[in-house]
């Protein structure tokens, strides 16, 4: 009775919302994230077939749960990756939000000290895919309560909502192997690893060709050369992405300052010259060393 057929599969149509989603397309603008990639194509495939067994008015029981937890450094696109994530289920109408909305771990340590009960917070945004960062905070004595409020929250909204934590893998393997009530109600647990210098050179080239400026040969080459001091240099404060995106806002303001009083066309108003992305690191290195 629970045999389906090709035939069966042909006849579904899927919503309107998953017409108009072009996966492929949102992955291809991801650079690196190879596993990250991976995980939201098979995501994809596995709540497709579970609106399929819902049609074909099957059991959608199997894999309930729908939360994840992130692992992984600042700035190795986590949040992007679930923003991907939350898209595909409001697209299929599973949520009701397409963005992700982030709550702060000081919001929960406030509940505890206010007493008050962290599900309220939690309950304001029912129907949305939920980001708690920093969560190694639930290793914490005082943190029983804000975890139980957890459980009850997914239990009561697996339909509905997904919750993400993320942190340090240590120290969310630790906080899932104390918590095993907790590890159940999580589908799956992905970690994110550091960019490569070639990932982080294609993301600032990308980023720069999406916003309309244009480098020439010599410029590229020197862009280049300036990712590469820059990721080989173990005493700055920022790394991944966050270091390409604060260098890159340096250069548009060293780019900007330099053309301000000078008669320019549209073109030469986006060109990026060497000179720009020498003294854009000067300054990007000397706001972020740390010796």
């Amino acid at each position: 009775i629970n045999l389906i057929t090709a035939r069966d599969i042909e006849k579904l149509n899927t919503s309107q919302h998953d017409n108009e989603f072009d996966l492929e397309k949102r992955l291809n603008n991801l650079v690196g994230n190879e596993e990250a990639k991976e995980f939201l194509r098979n995501q994809y495939k596995l709540i497709r077939v579970k609106e399929k067994r819902k049609k074909l008015g099957l059991s959608t029981d199997i894999n309930r749960y729908m939360n994840i937890i992130f692992t992984g450094e600042i700035g190795t696109g986590k949040k992007t990756v679930l923003n991907i994530f939350s898209e595909i289920l409001y697209g299929m109408g599973i949520v009701k939000a397409k963005n992700i909305v982030e709550i702060n771990k000081d919001e929960a340590i406030d509940c505890i000290n206010n007493n008050t009960s962290f599900q309220e917070v939690l309950n304001k945004q029912i129907g949305k895919v939920i980001y708690i960062d920093g969560s190694e905070f639930l290793l914490r004595p005082y943190s029983n309560k804000i975890i139980k409020d957890l459980i009850k929250f997914m239990d009561k909204n697996s339909n509905n909502s997904v919750l993400t934590l993320s942190g340090r893998e240590e120290d969310i393997r630790k906080l899932m192997y104390l918590n095993p009530e907790l590890n159940y109600r999580f589908s799956a647990m992905l970690n994110f690893k550091d960019y490569s210098k070639d990932d982080l050179i294609n993301m600032a080239l990308g980023i720069l060709e999406d916003k309309g400026y244009i480098l020439d040969e010599a410029s590229i080459n020197e862009l280049r050369n300036t990712i590469d001091e820059l990721y080989n240099n173990k005493n700055l404060t920022l790394k991944n992405a966050l270091m390409v995106k604060q260098y890159l806002d340096i250069l548009i303001r060293e780019q900007s300052i330099r053309i301000c009083d000078i008669r320019i066309n549209n073109k030469e108003m986006n060109v990026i010259k060497t000179e720009d992305l020498i003294k854009s690191r000067e300054k990007f290195i000397l706001k972020n060393i740390y010796n």
